[in-house]
């Protein structure tokens, strides 16, 4: 049996879901605030090598926040047991001293697979010292195992998180769409 209420004004504080939980808060501002998952993982002055032409795991030395505590620090992925569709970005510092790199690569991989490479190439040894955007995609995961995580490929050696503050590498998803 459903129930219909009509109503000119509907004042609440909370939405709940069907177990009591709260789904979405309106605050005094009349803002809505919905309970959503969202991680970011960062890393500065850490100053992780990335060997030449060698896929690469990058290490998140922090974890700045996590919302679902879906973050795994050992492995540098995200697992979220919420299925949907997470929206990815972030950026990476990169210091390349002395060396000068033709092309730098951030590796999105979800379950151990390529799903997209941001790519930074020049037609020369031009790509020096910089703070590198990586694109931003939407990935639909399973909410029961799927994870994602990030590598780096470069033609020449580079060390990334570097001290180039004020400006940090980060790594954040998400949750757009629940599916």
């Amino acid at each position: 049996m459903t129930s219909i209420i009509k109503t000119k004004n509907l004042q609440t504080d909370n939405i709940k879901s069907i177990d009591g939980a709260t789904a979405m808060t309106i605050n005094s501002s009349g803002l809505v605030l919905p309970n959503s998952l969202i991680c970011q993982v960062s890393a500065t002055n850490t100053d992780q090598s990335i060997s030449a032409t060698t896929d690469t795991l990058v290490q998140w030395g922090a974890v700045d926040i996590d919302t679902g505590n879906y973050w795994d620090s050992t492995n540098h992925r995200y697992t979220p047991l919420v299925a949907g569709w997470y929206r990815i970005g972030g950026q990476v510092r990169a210091a390349l001293g002395a060396n000068v790199n033709s092309f730098f690569s951030m590796l999105i991989r979800k379950n151990g697979s390529q799903i997209h490479d941001t790519r930074y190439q020049f037609s020369s040894d031009t790509l020096s010292n910089s703070t590198l955007p990586i694109g931003t995609l939407f990935v639909q995961l399973n909410g029961s195992g799927d994870y994602i995580d990030m590598y780096c490929r470069t033609d020449e050696a580079v060390v990334i998180h570097d001290s180039g503050a004020p400006y940090v590498s980060t790594f954040n998803f998400e949750l757009v769409h629940a599916t």
